[in-house]
């Protein structure tokens, strides 16, 4: 039972060197991260689990270890048995019953494992296991005579094994659950929330328009899929609920980025964001205090001017400084590619006016655009008012120097 990922959790929250010693404790021998079961035969498990294979005492793996663990459960499988378990842990390895199950089969899932074979850790592995230590045989597979436990889902789990979180319902030692049913059971407390940040931001556009910019970014610990799996993002603002649905908001996957940009300045004030995924959901805040007038950069001031051709492979871009003085100043570096996508950005730099471009970023013969971004923080979370130059276009040559 590797469960991964309590081990993932605990790699996110130690210090680099409380988790190698965490690592290279007494352990299973091939599995880093399980000392607390070092005897096989304490469990009666020696019939059913064959040994993994080892490693030298202390040589950690180069590749993180949780997905070092799930690499050993699929090139192993013909010489252990492996059946899910997420551990009873909650602090540290922020484990919820129930639920953190399904990120167990996700993991094993992204590591090698195909839906058909994570399944199997679950039931027909698991019953295995059980029957090893207690002799009895009667779960794991729908047959005659065997416990009548099982779950009726919406979507075909062996196409994606999240599927097993959308349940119809539940049949439980021949209880018929539905899913309205399960939903009363379940203690609010328990649901896990939706980890979320957002800001709030005061934007003038190029051609001096006002805009209220909205972002709402979801953190890497959220189980689902994004965007799709998010229902609903509700803003409440100083003067109450902003009317906007949550297929109005673009997304942005490198980031978990979902953002808008509406007409008019935004009221300073208190802002709170409500993201909602099924029956759970996450709350952010954040307070825009200052509204500032920040110019825009003088578009005669950067170079290279809209439409030139560049021929380096490391070109210098440069643009005026703003006169601003009531607050430091911060500039970033945007360049986006034919089709409207940002494929390179640099800075949010105090006093920054140029930059010079890495090798291997422009393509030769191909188009970009590019634009200078100015605000009052070098801390996005912290930005509450910026401004922005109209995209000006170039071209690379056939050859790049």
């Amino acid at each position: 039972m590797p469960t991964i990922f309590a081990v993932y959790n605990l790699k996110n929250v130690q210090s680099a060197n409380e988790y190698k010693d965490y690592l290279v404790g007494t352990k299973i021998p091939g599995i880093r991260g399980a000392p607390w079961c070092t005897d096989f035969k304490t469990w009666k498990m020696d019939s059913v689990l064959a040994p993994a294979v080892s490693e030298p005492e202390g040589v950690l793996p180069a590749e993180p270890p949780y997905q070092y663990i799930a690499k050993i459960e699929v090139s192993d499988m013909d010489a252990m048995v492996s059946f899910l378990g997420t551990d009873a842990g909650t602090g540290a390895m922020g484990i919820v019953p129930g639920f953190s199950v399904h990120e167990e089969l996700r993991v094993l899932t992204e590591n090698g494992l195909s839906p058909y074979e994570a399944i199997q850790t679950a039931t027909v592995n698991a019953s295995r296991a059980v029957a090893a230590m207690t002799g009895k045989d009667d779960f794991g597979t729908i047959e005659t005579g065997k416990r009548a436990d099982f779950v009726l889902l919406e979507n075909n789990p062996l196409d994606d094994v999240d599927s097993i979180k959308n349940r119809l319902g539940v049949m439980a030692a021949g209880r018929w659950l539905d899913k309205n049913e399960i939903e009363k059971m379940i203690d609010p407390a328990l649901v896990p929330t939706i980890p979320v940040v957002a800001g709030v931001v005061n934007v003038r556009t190029a051609s001096n328009d006002c805009m209220t910019a909205f972002d709402v970014i979801i953190g890497k610990s959220f189980s689902g899929k994004l965007p799709d799996d998010i229902d609903a993002i509700k803003v409440t603002g100083p003067q109450g609920v902003y009317s906007i649905d949550k297929d109005a908001f673009s997304f942005w996957p490198s980031a978990n980025d979902f953002w808008i940009e509406i007409p008019g300045s935004p009221e300073e004030g208190t802002y709170i964001f409500t993201v909602t995924s099924g029956n759970r959901h996450g709350t952010a805040t954040d307070t825009l205090s200052t509204i500032r007038p920040i110019p825009v950069p003088d578009i005669s001031t950067l170079s290279p001017s809209n439409g030139e051709t560049i021929a380096l492979k490391t070109p210098t871009f440069s643009w005026g400084a703003v006169k601003y003085f009531d607050t430091p100043i911060y500039y970033l570096f945007q360049i986006y590619n034919s089709a409207g996508e940002q494929i390179y950005r640099r800075g949010r730099t105090q006093n920054m006016t140029s930059h010079t471009i890495p090798a291997g970023i422009l393509k030769p013969g191909e188009s970009y655009a590019w634009r200078i971004r100015v605000s009052d923080s070098g801390n996005w979370m912290e930005e509450q008012n910026r401004v922005h130059t109209r995209k000006l276009s170039f071209i690379t040559a056939q050859t790049l120097n």
